[in-house]
């Protein structure tokens, strides 16, 4: 084989392209592992009449543990995947909602 020389004429050289595999369908993913499992979970909780006292309309959680942290999250996915809804109306897509969600259900 005889290279070029720095002046010459630059030479087209044929080259195969690579056959193109057909494209494998892609199923959805869902956005975790277990999200495709739908389960459902009964708690009995003890709830106290409280009167006509004074309820308080803020509450602040922090420093949850990652067993709660995950707990709250499953609860969230749970909610918003099976488009539940406040009292006012509103989609249930975030923490906050989610646990406004759960209390609404003590207090029909």
């Amino acid at each position: 084989m005889e290279l070029p020389s720095v002046n010459s004429e630059p030479v087209a050289v044929p080259v195969a392209k690579p056959e193109a595999e057909p494209k494998k369908e892609r199923k959805p993913r869902s956005r975790n592992a277990s999200a495709s499992k739908k389960t459902g979970l009964t708690l009995k909780v003890p709830v106290a009449d409280c009167g006509d006292g004074y309820a308080s309309t803020r509450i602040d959680v922090q420093g949850l543990n990652s067993r709660q942290a995950i707990g709250l999250k499953k609860l969230e996915r749970g909610l918003c995947d099976a488009g539940e809804k406040l009292a006012d109306g509103s989609v249930v897509n975030n923490k906050t909602k989610a646990v406004k969600w759960l209390l609404e259900q003590l207090n029909p």
